[in-house]
């Protein structure tokens, strides 16, 4: 099954390529009809979704804003001390590149946000902050946190926080009470998880 799945992500890929030579990016975006979930992880309890996400978060590099790695016994403490994973699924006009980002926030923090290469380009990472931050305004009045550490492979998440509307302070970023929400990419619609 994921030969099959991973054959038709690969020819999605080509023809999407084909039409991105043919447009502007603002059209190109407008064209592929994304959509996003955040679908919450709160124990180990599904594994379908939970064993995806674990595997991301220990094997993606270049878009790791931490680099931190879990290992099971963290990842259930994180959970029992009111953590919760928001897996990232993402869907266009040619293909569903399923469970492809991870972001992991406890209280009013974001504490790591991963996310697969190939979604990279595609303005899923700003939608799936302004999903999580417009989740998180509905029980927390305080400012939200996100933490960025620096690795040798993570440049592709080095700007994120500040490409939403974070301001850095001190060693992390902060997106302050009166930012009420960041804005979501016009292309982009959000799907119930």
């Amino acid at each position: 099954d994921e030969s099959a799945e991973r054959s038709e992500m690969i020819k999605a890929q080509v023809q999407r390529e084909t039409e991105r030579k043919k447009l502007s990016r603002p059209e190109f975006l407008a064209s592929l009809n994304v959509s996003v979930s955040l679908t919450p992880i709160n124990s180990s309890s599904d594994p379908s979704v939970y064993l995806r996400a674990f595997e991301l978060l220990n094997k993606t590099n270049q878009f790791n804003t931490t680099g931190k790695r879990w290992l099971p016994a963290e990842a259930e403490q994180y959970f029992a001390e009111g953590g919760v994973f928001y897996a990232l699924s993402v869907a266009d006009r040619f293909t569903s590149y399923g469970l492809v980002g991870v972001l992991c926030v406890k209280h009013s923090q974001i504490d790591q946000f991963v996310m697969s290469c190939r979604v990279v380009g595609l303005d899923v990472e700003l939608a799936a902050v302004a999903k999580l931050v417009a989740l998180m305004r509905q029980t927390e009045n305080a400012p939200i946190t996100a933490l960025s550490i620096e690795t040798d492979a993570n440049h592709l998440s080095r700007s994120i926080w500040t490409n939403c509307g974070f301001l850095l302070a001190g060693d992390q970023y902060v997106l302050p009470t009166g930012v009420a929400s960041v804005p979501m990419p016009a292309h982009i619609t959000f799907a119930e998880a």
